[in-house]
Parts: C-alpha cells; sequence; structure tokens
C-alpha cells in the first residue's frame, strides 16, 4: 500500500507541482477541501442537537455521475467492512454526513461517504445527513479521489486507478493514453539516460498528448507520485506493469483483499496455465502463504512439472523403440510385406521418420 498522511493538506501532498497555474489551483482546492472538513466537525459535533443537521430522503441519493466514463475510485465494497459498518450505523446512526452535489433532476450525487450510503439503503433508512457543495466534475472527482486514497481504504487496482486518475485530471492528460505514456517516460529514463528536456522532445512525434507532455507536465507527474512515496520507475515497473500483464481471476482476488499485489505478481510470474494459477491461488488464500512460503512452493511445482515433462519424453523414447523391435520381428514383417495397405502405412511411418531426421539435422546448422 503507499504511503500517505491524513493530515496533510492538498497542496502539501502536490507542492512539488511546478506551473503556477497548478499551484494556484491547489492553493484554491486546499481552502475548499479545509472549509469541508470544518462544515463536518461542525455537523458532527452538533449531531444530538435537534435540526442542526441537514437530512435528505435517501431515494434522492445517486452515484457519482462524470463523462469519460469515469467514475467512484472505489469500485468493490469488503463484505466484512459493510457489515461492520452497517452495524454501527444501526447502533448509532450516521455520524459523519455524506459530501454530494445536485444532480440530475432532484438528485444528489455521492462525492463521498457510498459506503454510508450503500449501508443506509441496506439498513432501509429514510434519510441521511449531507452537505450538499456547487462542484463541477473536476472538483467532485478530485475530492473522491483524495478523499479515498488519504482514507488507505483503496485496494492496489483501484488506488492505481485513482493516482493515474489524478495525474491526468491535474495536468489535462487523456487518462486512456496516460499509462502508455508513462512506461515510454520510463523507458527513456532508465535505458537512455534522457532528461525530462529531452524525454518531452523524443515523445513529441510519437506520444499522444505530447502537444502538452512538457518537460514541467513530466517534472510535476514526478512531484505528485513523489507525495505518495512513489517514484515514476517504480510506479510503472511495479504497478502497472504487473497489473496490465496479471490475470483477471488474481486481478479480481487483489480487489476483494485476498491477496496482495506482491504474491499475485509472484503467481504471475510463474509462466503456468490459468487452472494451475487459480490452483496456487486457492492454495494461498486458504493456507494464508508468506511470500516467502509462495515463491518455495511455485519452484515446487516448476520442478514437478519438469520431472513429468521428462518423464514423457522418456516414456515416448522407451515406446519408440518396443515397436521397432515389434515391426523387425520375421512374423510381423511378413505380413507387413505381403499386405499392400499394411505397407503402405510402414512407408507413411519411414517418411515421416525421414521428415523428422532432416529436421533434426536442420537445427544442428
Amino acid at each position: 500500500m503507499i504511503q500517505r498522511g491524513a493530515n496533510k493538506s492538498v497542496t502539501s501532498m502536490f507542492g512539488g507541482a511546478q506551473t503556477a497555474q497548478l499551484q494556484t489551483q491547489l492553493y484554491q482546492r486546499d481552502e475548499e477541501i479545509v472549509e469541508l472538513k470544518r462544515q463536518l466537525e461542525v455537523l458532527s459535533q452538533s449531531a444530538g442537537v435537534s435540526g442542526a443537521l441537514q437530512m435528505y430522503p435517501i431515494e434522492r441519493f445517486t452515484p457519482l455521475k462524470l463523462p469519460d466514463g469515469l467514475t467512484q475510485p472505489r469500485k468493490y465494497f469488503d463484505p466484512e467492512g459493510m457489515a461492520k459498518l452497517k452495524r454501527s450505523i444501526a447502533k448509532v446512526g450516521v455520524q459523519e454526513p455524506l459530501l454530494v452535489r445536485h444532480g440530475a433532476g432532484n438528485t444528489l450525487e455521492v462525492v463521498s461517504g457510498e459506503r454510508r450510503w450503500r449501508s443506509g439503503q441496506e439498513l432501509q433508512l429514510t434519510e441521511l445527513p449531507a452537505i450538499e457543495k456547487d462542484l463541477n466534475d473536476e472538483q467532485a472527482l478530485e475530492i473522491a479521489l483524495i478523499a479515498n486514497l488519504m482514507r488507505e481504504d483503496l485496494n492496489p487496482v483501484e488506488e492505481t486507478d485513482s493516482i493515474i486518475a489524478l495525474i491526468a485530471l491535474r495536468l489535462k492528460l487523456n487518462r486512456e493514453n496516460l499509462p502508455s505514456v508513462l512506461f515510454k517516460v520510463k523507458n527513456l529514463r532508465t535505458r537512455y539516460q534522457r532528461s525530462n528536456e529531452e524525454i518531452a522532445q523524443a515523445l513529441q512525434a510519437t506520444a499522444e498528448n505530447s502537444e502538452i507532455l512538457t518537460a514541467i507536465a513530466i517534472g510535476d507527474i514526478d512531484s505528485i507520485l513523489a507525495e505518495f512515496s512513489i517514484s515514476l520507475e517504480s510506479f510503472v515497473a511495479n504497478r502497472l506493469a504487473a497489473l496490465q500483464k496479471m490475470p483477471e481471476s488474481l486481478l479480481g482476488a487483489i480487489r476483494r483483499g485476498e491477496i496482495g499485489l506482491s504474491k499475485a505478481d509472484v503467481i504471475r510470474r510463474a509462466d503456468l496455465s490459468l487452472q494451475a494459477q487459480e490452483t496456487m491461488l486457492a492454495k494461498v488464500i486458504e493456507e494464508g502463504l508468506t511470500k516467502q512460503d509462495l515463491a518455495a512452493h511455485v519452484q515446487a511445482v516448476r520442478l514437478a512439472s519438469t520431472t513429468v515433462r521428462e518423464s514423457a519424453q522418456a516414456d515416448l523414447r522407451t515406446q519408440l523403440h518396443q515397436r521397432y523391435q515389434s515391426v523387425r520381428q520375421k512374423k510381423v514383417w511378413k505380413k507387413i510385406e505381403g499386405n499392400p495397405k499394411l505397407k503402405k502405412k510402414m512407408q507413411r511411418v519411414n517418411a515421416l521418420l525421414d521428415e523428422l531426421l532432416n529436421s533434426v539435422i536442420d537445427l544442428e546448422q
């Protein structure tokens, strides 16, 4: 899990960003979030006072709706965590108001607090406390992302997606193309030791978004990732590369919190069949294997697989030799010579053996 400080302001989290316009936006967002926190604290402290909280009918709430397929960062809701939250709400009610914005019609889109809203629905509550703010799409997504990242309750898949979305949002980059651009930046740095200025120039002719992916923008990406205690190179190598190559069965287990990213990557790198991967995944979950135990198990599986292949090859060689000896017996060979169909089959076998031997000779050359 990426380390982060729950009490950091937005500008301290992203203080390395270098453009004046970006710095101004960050300071403005800081003030907005500080004010939101202040309102939440006031409302929480006065929760016991009748009429102090603004309550809304629960049927008015709806998920956050954003353009370009963007959604709330959280996609998976841990059943155990949800059950615990429901027990708490059933006992003491919703203590922290939701943050919402006005949606289509008379709806309220949930920017922060979707777990509380879902729990309230399952408990058949009639109304929920909320703060309604006038937020555009960019502000709503940014607050939702930061709220989830600061709480440290996203799984690595959602967390990585959220960081990508946050970078794209900050720097006005295309979210879908951003991972491939980051791969190129990382490769130009590590393989060719290019500077940010040289990388920006190299990308101009090849990368989408190249007209806005300047040297300063690359530096801003470094600064954003640094505030989460991770470098661009590490983020690409240990997160993007691993997750993009991860089969869906492993991704699903990561989302559900059944296995950590590092263990899932050990299974992915084992170069096993999908069925073998799923068997190994089940073993890790059921037995709670450590990463060291898992690595040893992978090695054992590979060794067993190699032994089976070698055994199969040895068996084939033995079988061919035994059949050759049987065919050479006088009685068998006499029958083959006297039967045109059998003789034709033997000629095909001989032709196949010639083809096999010629292929071996070609390989040796």
